[in-house]
Parts: C-alpha cells; structure tokens; sequence
C-alpha cells in the first residue's frame, strides 16, 4: 500500500527517523523511502542531522550497511522535497563536513570487504554518489561546499589499487559531474591547493597504472576539469617523469578533447609496452 503524504504530514519522514534513532527499526522508513516522491517539503528540527549522524556512525560500526543506505536515501529525499531552504538547514548544520566522515569511515571497510563480496557496502558506495549528486544540482551552496570538501576523497577513491574497477568508473563519474559546473575561480584555488596538488599527481599516475581504457579516459577528463590550460601546460611536468608522455598530454585541447585524448592514450600505452596491466 502506497504511503500518500498531505498538508497535514509534513512532519512524517522525521518522525519515522526518530523511531528508528530509538531503535524501534527501519521497516516503516524504507516503506517511505520507496515512494522516492515526497510532497509537500518535509520539517526539519534543529537536532535532526546531529541524531542522523550518531545513529548512521553506529549502523555503520555494526556493518550495517543497507541501514547507512537507507538514511543516506532519507536526506536525498529531504533535498529533493524542499531543495533550497530545507536543505540551507542542513548544509548550516553541517551536512557535508559529516558527510565526509561517514564516506571516510565506508571507504575503510573496501580494505577490509571485498565490495564483490558485500552487495550492501557497493550499493552504499553508489548512495554517497547520488546523495553528492542530488546536493550539488539542488543547492548553489551545498555545491561549493562539495567542491571545496568532499572533491578530494572522491579523487583519492578512484586512484585506489584495490578498489574494484566498476567502484573506480562511478567515482570518476560522480567527480566529473561535479566538476562539471567548477568555474575558473573555483578552479583557479584547486591549482593553489597543496591537498589538489597531490590529487592531481596521483590521477596522472593512475592513468599509467590502471590497465583500464574508459578509466583512463575519465582520469585526464577529470584532470582537464580541475585545471586551466595555462597551469596545466606546466604541471604536466611533476605528473609525468616521461616527458614523451607530458608532452602528448599538452596536445589536447578542449575542443577536439575526444579525439586528442584518445590519441594520448594511445601514445601513453604503446610506451608502456609489457608494464600495462
């Protein structure tokens, strides 16, 4: 049976949140959740995100990941029910800054738990993906504040060795969509940043490394995106010892991007010869 939402339940979804803060389960809200399509925009109160954020840390210290899913889904569903002040709320309260440490702390259990293994932490992976996605296309200041925080630990997850290569491609992916509405301003203090400094170095040498061509593609787009072309012209030199290679890399432009990337690569994996994966 569909749950319908009126006038007269806008204060639903947070009530079933704090069932399931009081250990009274999950069942109700996932019944909510499937609805995906909340009307009118939920109420939130000031103490919510501080009590979603203790009980996701503890879901997540139990391996609960489908749990950590299903509140992941609940904010979406706050942004997508009320995108501008709804969601000012919670970015004032600290939504990504926490946001981050949850993602941190499911990133650790990918050395532990083979995400083949675990279809639950995979899926939890792929929810941190949608939630970033859903707040950056909603909410100007959700977008900066993603940009400016949670960029890098999506950018240090798709360089990872031992993370499975379709976690690899939906990282990239994620990136690039945000980087996507990234302004010169914005992208002129990635270049200024020592933290993107070293991102961008461990990008170029995943290209070497992968063995894998669409993630090789979504490396130098995701490169092309943190950079401008003045500054990428002379960081290509710290990125590539071979500097065959770092001038290949220059010789892709912006307008014939699919083309010229395509023939870097080349270029890139005939050199490496035996040493591709």
């Amino acid at each position: 049976m569909s749950v319908q939402l009126n006038s007269h339940t806008r204060s639903q979804l947070e009530s079933l949140l704090r069932d399931a803060f009081k250990g009274k389960g999950f069942q109700k809200l996932n019944e909510l959740v499937q609805e995906k399509d909340i009307c009118p925009p939920q109420k939130y109160s000031k103490s919510l995100l501080n009590q979603l954020d203790k009980t996701l840390k503890k879901e997540l210290d139990k391996n609960e990941f489908s749990n950590v899913s299903l509140l992941l889904k609940c904010i979406q569903l706050y942004c997508r029910s009320d995108p501008q002040e709804g969601l000012d709320l919670f970015l004032q309260e600290g939504l990504i800054p926490k946001m981050v440490t949850w993602f941190e702390r499911t990133r650790e259990f990918l050395s532990l738990i083979d995400p083949n293994e675990s279809k639950f932490l995979a899926n939890l992976i792929e929810d941190f993906f949608d939630t970033a996605l859903i707040i950056s296309k909603s909410n100007s200041e959700g977008r900066r504040q993603l940009l400016e925080s949670f960029i890098p630990y999506l950018g240090h997850l798709a360089t990872e060795s031992d993370v499975t290569c379709a976690i690899q491609q939906e990282t990239l992916r994620t990136l690039n969509t945000l980087l996507d509405n990234a302004g010169r301003e914005e992208r002129k203090k990635f270049v200024v940043s020592e933290e993107m400094g070293l991102l961008t170095k461990e990008l170029a040498k995943t290209i070497l490394d992968v063995g894998d061509y669409d993630i090789q593609v979504a490396v130098v787009e995701a490169l092309f995106r943190l950079t401008l072309k003045k500054w990428r012209d002379e960081l290509v030199h710290n990125w590539f010892e071979d500097q065959h290679i770092a001038k290949a890399f220059t010789e892709i432009k912006d307008r014939d991007f699919e083309t010229d990337s395509r023939k870097f690569l080349n270029e890139v994996n005939e050199t490496l010869g035996d040493k591709r994966r």
